[in-house]
């Protein structure tokens, strides 16, 4: 090979691999930076459990399978905190809706009031958000189980009786459709950062 057509294929080598160099570069994804959620590197799976839902219906984790759940621990006698959270997540929810995010997830309320949760008293609350969400309860043994499993915190306030306050997490969990721990979005909620961050941690599964 002379010189000169060792410096043409030189030349054009070095151009070829300018060019897969670009494209390279431009095919690189950066992960999109989430608002408020975290993802866990692995999903949880989350040990079996049995509930009774605002119907006086069991719910265990086969019910969880098969689509998203957005999942909030809180009581129904909370003055603030609860009713704002939730409202946030069905707004939320709506708002994907109308984006055309094909998988909502459903919201769940779960209270960690047992004794003044009944399941009548439960009813009435998820009817007051207009039946867009359901409620969960379970007695205390079992209810423990449950949020321990899911690292979730909850105990008695002071107070008078029925008048008491309960401490609890006010962070929100997603529950991906094979029923395990997805990703936590820490708590205080924010509608645009769900309305962000949903789609995202969604399309990872």
């Amino acid at each position: 090979m002379n010189k000169k057509r060792l410096q043409l294929t030189v030349a054009r080598l070095l151009a070829l691999a300018g060019a897969a160099m670009l494209l390279y570069a431009c095919d690189t994804r950066q992960p999109v930076a989430l608002e408020n959620a975290t993802q866990l590197p692995e999903p949880l799976e989350i040990k079996a459990f049995e509930l009774t839902d605002e119907r006086g219906s069991s719910l265990t984790q086969d019910d969880l399978l098969d689509r998203w759940t957005l999942v909030f621990f809180g009581f129904t006698r909370c003055p603030d905190i609860c009713p704002v959270t939730l409202q946030q997540l069905l707004t939320a929810r709506v708002t994907l809706q109308k984006q055309g995010v094909v998988q909502v997830p459903d919201i769940l309320f779960v209270s960690v009031d047992p004794a003044r949760d009944t399941v009548e008293a439960l009813a009435s609350y998820v009817d007051s958000f207009n039946g867009e969400l359901r409620g969960a309860r379970a007695e205390l043994p079992a209810l423990r189980q449950f949020t321990g499993n899911l690292g979730i915190f909850f105990e008695q306030g002071p107070g008078p009786a029925e008048r008491y306050q309960v401490n609890h997490s006010a962070a929100v969990l997603l529950i991906n459709p094979r029923g395990a721990l997805h990703a936590i979005f820490s708590a205080p909620q924010n509608v645009q950062a769900l309305v962000h961050d949903l789609p995202i941690v969604m399309a990872a599964f």
